[in-house]
């Protein structure tokens, strides 16, 4: 939601409350968004989640094999 109201407020001087009301537009708009969107996750996932998981698997001694074993016995 806050990449939408970037877009909205900063760059797009004819978004409305409802919406846009040109088709091309939205879809071109969408697909920012959703880029966007998958780029900002990403970096989350390598430099902030992946480290603190791998930080608290190494604390408590959970080896990657370990954590495989477990999540196919669940399968």
């Amino acid at each position: 939601m806050v990449v939408i109201e970037i877009i909205a407020r900063k760059f797009i001087g004819n978004y409305v409350y409802s919406g846009l009301h040109d088709v091309w537009q939205w879809v071109l708009i969408s697909a920012i968004v959703l880029a966007t969107s998958i780029a900002i996750a990403a970096v989350s996932w390598w430099l902030l989640e992946s480290p603190i998981l791998r930080a608290v698997r190494g604390a408590k001694g959970i080896s990657e094999q370990a954590i495989k074993a477990r999540t196919s016995e669940l399968s």
